[in-house]
């Protein structure tokens, strides 16, 4: 069973989608580049099905989220229409994350990446392009602007998300496709 979202832009613009769900959570992965899928040690990510993993979120911080989104995109004014207005949000969230935390892991900032991701689909941003391009830049941008802010669970500990394996994998993968 899927859960249907709506949220409506100051500019008229309406984002209308449903998010599967699986065991009463979102399943909200659907847009996330291959290359972030994480290995079985990640505690946020569980592979509960065979195959493809699913990124699991509480349908209400989702639309908490979500809602910062819109409510940020509403308050700027900016266009619903464009994917620098989503990038804007996402920043938005991931600086108040920051600021509550002190750090960010790289698996909030790919739930970040999933909801805007979901609202921007919503408004007919096209699948392939976000999974392909948009969602890869601004997790690019955001780790190369963040920096040590960006973290990463290891057996050794916490990690900076610039000395793993996936950043190098990112940023090769960002700089070969010009984004």
């Amino acid at each position: 069973m899927d859960r249907s979202f709506s949220f409506r832009f100051h500019d008229g613009n309406t984002s209308l989608f449903r998010v599967p769900q699986h065991n009463g959570q979102l399943v909200t992965n659907q847009f996330m580049p291959k290359m972030f899928y994480p290995n079985h040690s990640n505690p946020i990510i569980a592979s509960m099905m065979v195959g493809t993993p699913m990124a699991l979120q509480d349908p209400n911080e989702f639309s908490h989220d979500v809602n910062a989104m819109v409510g940020y995109i509403n308050t700027t004014r900016k266009p619903s229409n464009i994917d620098t207005t989503y990038m804007d949000a996402v920043v938005n969230l991931v600086v108040n994350h920051i600021k509550q935390y002190g750090r960010l892991f790289f698996t909030d900032l790919c739930t970040f990446l999933d909801e805007a991701s979901w609202l921007m689909y919503g408004f007919g941003f096209d699948e392939d392009n976000l999974r392909d391009r948009v969602y890869p830049q601004m997790a690019y941008i955001l780790v190369l602007n963040l920096g040590d802010y960006v973290k990463e669970g290891s057996p050794l500990g916490i990690i900076p998300f610039t000395s793993t394996k996936m950043w190098a994998t990112l940023k090769d993968y960002s700089v070969s496709r010009g984004l």
